[in-house]
């Protein structure tokens, strides 16, 4: 149909498995791409709509924990980035408009609060 549509990709390289691409409608479209890597688990990208887009992407290495990037329009972005180091915590990076942007990166060392 022309709504239903799924491929499977298989790499047998060591460090990438398999692609599985699945689009039901043109508005949903979903992408899972797993490698094998120690260092990179899962790579989860889902498209619901053009103006909304997620992506999650899991990192097992001690010292990145995982990044979410959402993005529900153009303008309007955020990206989360949590790291386990002691001394860097968490990294938020907010931007509302190109020419406009926050970003809020906060430090645990003794030397550097916030």
């Amino acid at each position: 149909h022309p709504h239903v549509m799924t491929l499977l990709f298989h790499v047998t390289h060591p460090h990438v498995t398999t692609l599985l691409f699945h689009v039901t409608h043109p508005h949903e479209m979903t992408l899972l791409f797993h490698v094998t890597h120690p260092h990179v688990m899962t790579l989860l990208f889902h498209v619901t709509h053009p103006h909304v887009m997620t992506l999650l992407f899991h990192v097992t290495h001690p010292h990145v924990m995982t990044l979410l990037f959402h993005v529900t329009h153009p303008h309007v972005m955020t990206l989360l980035f949590h790291v386990t180091h002691p001394h860097v915590m968490t990294s938020l990076f907010h931007v509302t408009h190109p020419y406009v942007m926050t970003l809020l990166f906060h430090v645990t060392h003794p030397h550097v609060m916030t």
